[in-house]
């Protein structure tokens, strides 16, 4: 029987940049790994994950003190999710962020993710 990650961390390309930017390198400890669609899916089939659900890696937006810029990401984050999904819709789903600093202006984009496509 495969399983079901419910807690799959997902680092796109441009949040690392942001997080680097403000000398964000690691979460809990640890450096942030690079990530890739395509090495989620091979680790995925490594330990027989049938469907993982994607969210963004810690510190999310916290650390941005403009909630208009943590509300920007936040969106970015959800479309970027979202056209990942997309390329694999039996595979992947999605869980939308919101921005904590600014969740009036989060909650469209999170809903946008989940009218992006199917899961």
């Amino acid at each position: 029987m495969l399983r079901i990650d419910t807690h799959h961390h997902v680092i796109p390309p441009n949040y690392r940049k942001v997080l680097a930017r403000s000398s964000l390198l690691e979460a809990g400890g640890r450096a942030l790994p690079e990530w890739s669609a395509e090495a989620s899916l091979q680790a995925m089939a490594d330990l027989e994950v049938g469907t993982a659900i994607l969210s963004v890696s810690t510190p999310g937006t916290a650390f941005l003190p403009n909630p208009a810029d943590a509300a920007a990401l936040a969106r970015d984050l959800n479309d970027y999710i979202a056209d990942v999904v997309a390329t694999q819709p039996d595979r992947l789903r999605r869980n939308p962020f919101r921005s904590h600093r600014c969740n009036a202006s989060a909650t469209p984009s999170a809903a946008r993710c989940y009218a992006a496509s199917p899961g």
